[in-house]
């Protein structure tokens, strides 16, 4: 799924925003006008996933310290039990 930000209006006119999960643009605007808003503008915005992680990679050459291998290991082990698959 792909995550869709929009902005529209509720039956009184009052702009709101929000995210939407959609397989497609299309479906993203039937959901949005089943929440009973007008869809004024959809854009496809950022992964949740991707938008939530920050990665830091230290300069080519440098050695990593084991403090670092330690934090990465243990996060990643922590969105494996989560859930998420590794590709």
């Amino acid at each position: 799924m792909t995550v869709f930000s929009y902005k529209a209006t509720d039956k009184s006119g009052k702009f709101v925003e929000g995210d939407i999960d959609a397989p497609d643009y299309h479906a993203a605007i039937q959901q949005i006008r089943q929440l009973n808003f007008f869809p004024v503008k959809v854009a496809e915005g950022k992964s949740k996933i991707s938008s939530g992680l920050r990665l830091s990679l230290p300069r080519l050459g440098s050695k990593v310290s084991t403090k670092d291998l330690m934090t990465l290991t243990l996060q990643l082990a922590t969105l494996v039990d989560a859930g998420l698959t590794l590709d």
